[in-house]
């Protein structure tokens, strides 16, 4: 793992002092669909507090594994049935998404990169880096940060911009007492 960005190794929470500002990655490490959803449900800015949390429960109760929604999604073409009952079943799926997600504003674009991610993925493999999770459709550089810190495990070489993930860092730069932007010291010559 000698990517750039791949410079550190995530710490794990056992054994640590407890993060001051929980964030809802905490709740769900270990879970790689969870965790790929989660940068899909951020809420707008401006919106107030929309409740990421409870969508993203409903969406892992519905489809509580990447696999099962892009086997649903195949479904509906695979099954040798006509193409429109195969369009009309993936409307209904597509809907039913739109739906669980509407709370958050954005319902469409959301299920529309949740199902391409969850399509992506299932034929082509889990990104390994953070430039391939750059490559999703919709994931922007809070997403890859998000996804290289809580799926892949490692800590970006640079503080992420995101306020929340910033301070999720700083704090796992401190517990795992890695020094961070140092410079070797050059000891000046004593003549």
């Amino acid at each position: 793992m000698s990517n750039k960005n791949l410079s550190r190794l995530l710490p794990t929470p056992t054994g640590m002092a407890p993060f001051a500002f929980p964030l809802i990655q905490e709740l769900h490490r270990g879970n790689r669909w969870a965790q790929l959803l989660i940068p899909f449900l951020a809420p707008i800015p401006k919106e107030g507090e929309a409740h990421a949390e409870g969508v993203l429960e409903l969406l892992l109760i519905r489809w509580p594994t990447l696999e099962s929604l892009a086997e649903e999604i195949a479904e509906c073409f695979d099954d040798g049935s006509k193409r429109a009952d195969g369009m009309e079943r993936y409307r209904v799926l597509r809907l039913r998404l739109v739906g669980y997600c509407a709370p958050l504003g954005l319902a469409e674009t959301r299920a529309d990169r949740i199902i391409d991610a969850a399509t992506r993925i299932h034929e082509k493999g889990w990104p390994a880096t953070r430039a391939d999770a750059l490559r999703l459709e919709g994931y922007d550089g809070y997403a890859a940060d998000s996804y290289l810190m809580f799926v892949i495990g490692f800590l970006p070489a640079r503080r992420p911009k995101d306020a929340a993930l910033g301070k999720y860092w700083d704090w796992a730069v401190v517990q795992s007492h890695v020094t961070v932007n140092c410079k070797p010291k050059t000891q000046e010559s004593k003549s």
